[in-house]
């Protein structure tokens, strides 16, 4: 739903602006500059909608009508409603609309001058002459990675207005093809890179209020391509860029976009996971295939460009993969996981844009998470009222929670032998500040902070490390008396892993990112999580259903929460009868996809 080139002549007041008074971004990498539409513009959603009504009725008057069940709408840079420039580190929208749209949702969200004056710690300014912060303030930073929460309230603002301006703008076409179908196609859209988008696109693309897009009854499906990080084979992963958890718990489905590249495709091997060989692309495929159906998602294959499948063994493979799909959806595939990875996406607005901090503690934790031994889900802190308990809860990026949130946290996690893994800097930002009771009320744990840039990294028993070389700011650690050390920040005696006891539940922190997986497996295990395996191959599974993906060529055990006749889905094999432990011999780089009944 970009707008035409006459339309964009037509209306130069409607356009995007950057912060340079430029206009023209590019939708690819490799295309032509354009002006585009500030999502802001009534004109334009106007204008818009009836276009699409207007196709959507040629559509439904075709001989083909039976054929289409609903709409994939798309805008923005790579047509994935990421907001325009971000991709290329432009920072917008200074137009006319997204000013007066600002300028609305301020009011909304504190009602009077007097209440966005004390938010934004100045006198002067008002509801109807607030400005868009302009780049030099976007780009800064005053407490290291963090943002002053009251000084840059502004900056902090209008971030999470921009998320809400294009969720709500998908919302809004969500609706419309509602209208113009009587309710009966589907809507979706790409949405929700909560997992992939990191430095100033984190923030700029607009993709931090994915929860707005989840609660939208007009929105059915959501997607993405399949994660662009840890495609390969050895030591690779497959994981979706949304929290897709969250998006079946709000009664949406998640398609995964297959965007692999076989060894058909034009391109040097490892370029977007590609393979050398037909044997490395049917591991690929069936390694992001057994992460889909066992976590309850639908995929295409996208054949973009041409000739990506034109062999005969890929297409076979294809169809066994997609016969297996058509099977399990008389199986119970209800979830298993008894680890929660929870992230705030708004949070991550009290961010500077270029913070370095939030990829190790999210994306490239990930991997780590799941060669634990035990398959895990993503939600966000909102969710965990509608979360069967669980017995690990990894607070990735609980930095900024709001009190709604943290009486969320007291009231389910806190209780019934549960364990709470926080990483960073937990409850730092309250009430306008950067407060070390605040990191205490939320953890149970008293955490010292320092805005002097150092290292991130841990120091293990013997000689064993993890986290960052790399310098940032702040540094957080424990100083708790009460609390078992477990490791020490390296170069001082700064504690960065610990645990300790409280009052019905287990409290755990760790001041540096990409906690290892013998780590995380050995706080799961403590936990009394149930570990499939005990080494660090990638598990997923739900009731029916039991992946492992294993780097390296061996025997395995595994170990099932109950008892189960185990059959090989891709040989059609009968492993084992009615046992709760198995072993197999597993070549290496190789997926193993097993059938519980």
């Amino acid at each position: 739903v970009n707008s035409p080139d006459w339309w964009d002549k037509l209306h130069p007041d409607q356009l995007v602006l950057y912060d340079d008074g430029e206009g023209e971004p590019k939708l690819f990498y490799e295309t032509e500059r354009k002006p585009c539409p500030s999502w802001a513009s009534e004109v334009w959603r106007e204008d818009t909608a009836y276009a699409l009504a207007r196709y959507i009725e040629h559509v439904r008057s075709s001989p083909y009508a039976d054929r289409v069940i609903g709409y994939h709408v798309a805008s923005g840079t790579t047509e994935e409603w990421m907001y325009w420039g971000a991709n290329e580190g432009k920072y917008c929208d200074y137009s006319k609309p997204t000013l007066e749209a600002f300028r609305r949702w301020l009011t909304e969200e504190y009602e009077t001058d007097g209440g966005l004056q004390a938010a934004w710690g100045r006198g002067h300014v008002t509801l109807a002459t607030a400005e868009i912060p302009r780049y030099g303030k976007r780009v800064a930073t005053e407490h290291g990675a963090f943002r002053d929460p009251t000084s840059a309230r502004d900056v902090i603002d209008f971030q999470l207005f921009l998320s809400d301006l294009t969720a709500e703008t998908i919302n809004y076409f969500a609706h419309a093809v509602k209208q113009a179908t009587d309710g009966q196609a589907l809507f979706g859209t790409f949405y929700g890179y909560v997992l992939q988008l990191f430095e100033q696109r984190q923030q700029n693309a607009g993709h931090l209020s994915p929860r707005t897009v989840w609660q939208c009854p007009d929105v059915d499906f959501l997607t993405s391509p399949t994660s662009y990080a840890f495609r390969q084979l050895g030591g690779g992963y497959s994981h979706f860029m949304s929290l897709t958890d969250s998006v079946k718990l709000h009664g949406k489905l998640w398609f995964d976009e297959n965007d692999i590249r076989t060894w058909l495709t034009p391109g040097n091997p490892g370029d977007w996971g590609k393979q050398e060989t037909y044997e490395g692309s049917l591991a690929m495929q069936q390694r992001e295939f057994a992460n889909v159906i066992c976590n309850g998602c639908g995929k295409w294959w996208f054949d973009m460009g041409g000739g990506w499948y034109d062999d005969e063994r890929i297409l076979r493979d294809i169809e066994q993969m997609r016969s297996i799909a058509d099977q399990t959806v008389a199986w119970d595939r209800a979830p298993v996981s008894q680890i929660a990875f929870i992230v705030d996406p708004q949070s991550l607005a009290y961010l500077r844009s270029h913070n370095g901090v939030t990829d190790g503690f999210l994306l490239h934790q990930l991997p780590q998470l799941g060669r634990c031994g035990a398959p895990f889900g993503y939600y966000t802190v909102d969710d965990l009222a509608d979360l069967p308990p669980q017995r690990l809860y990894i607070f990735a990026n609980a930095w900024a929670p709001t009190d709604e949130q943290r009486s969320l946290i007291e009231r389910v996690v806190k209780r019934n032998g549960a364990t709470a893994l926080w990483l960073y800097a937990p409850g730092l930002v309250r009430e306008g500040r950067l407060d070390e009771a605040s990191m205490l009320d939320l953890t149970g744990i008293r955490l010292r902070f320092s805005e002097e840039a150092a290292p991130l990294r841990v120091a293990l028993p013997g000689d064993s490390t993890y986290g960052t070389d790399q310098a940032f700011a702040p540094v957080v650690w424990a100083e708790d008396p009460e609390a078992e050390v477990l490791g020490t920040l390296v170069g001082g005696d700064r504690v960065g892993l610990v645990r300790k006891q409280l009052d019905g539940w287990t409290s755990v922190f760790s001041a540096a990112p990409v906690l290892p997986a013998g780590l995380v497996r050995r706080v799961a295990a403590d936990a009394g999580v149930h570990l499939y395996v005990a080494g660090d191959d990638t598990v997923y599974a739900n009731r029916s259903l039991l992946s492992l993906f294993a780097d390296t060529p061996g025997a395995r055990t595994i170990r099932l929460p109950e008892a189960a006749t185990v059959v090989d889905l891709f040989t059609g094999e009968t492993v084992a009868e009615g046992v709760a432990e198995f072993q197999v011999q597993v070549p290496g780089e190789t997926t193993k996809l097993w059938r519980l009944k």
